[in-house]
């Protein structure tokens, strides 16, 4: 709400992420070609930034200061076992092939194009109407 982006990751860890928007596609994907995603697990992400990477995106975008703080891992301890795994491995947790995904999806979007088709606004909502409260 004040600028931080707070999460579990350390600064350095890659974190993968995906578009609401995108969700939808891969789920429509599936059910309009059920015989070639039938039984199919897919991890999908669009982008895999660490969060560094991320607040200096928002940053730019929003012409403002975005920093990052990692949750403590006393504070997290009552989160359960994805919470612990997240502390300890230091290249993510996540494994989408996000190139293999883009040739299913190529409209899939990396988070520098989700900042600009919307994602910049709904962040910049989020922090006005923080300063506002």
């Amino acid at each position: 709400m004040d600028g931080v982006l707070i999460h579990l990751f350390a600064p350095d860890v890659p974190v993968q992420l995906i578009a609401a928007d995108d969700i939808g596609a891969f789920a429509a994907l599936a059910f309009n070609h059920p015989a070639a995603y039938l039984g199919e697990s897919l991890e999908i992400a669009g982008d895999e930034l660490t969060p560094l990477q991320t607040v200096s995106l928002i940053s730019s975008v929003l012409d403002r200061e975005i920093t990052y703080r990692q949750v403590p891992i006393d504070d997290a301890a009552g989160l359960g076992g994805d919470a612990a795994r997240a502390f300890a491995n230091r290249r993510g947790l996540w494994r989408a092939d996000i190139p293999a995904l883009r040739e299913r999806h190529p409209d899939l979007l990396g988070f520098p194009a989700w900042l600009k088709r919307g994602g910049a606004a709904r962040i910049e909502k989020l922090l006005t109407a923080a300063a506002t409260a």
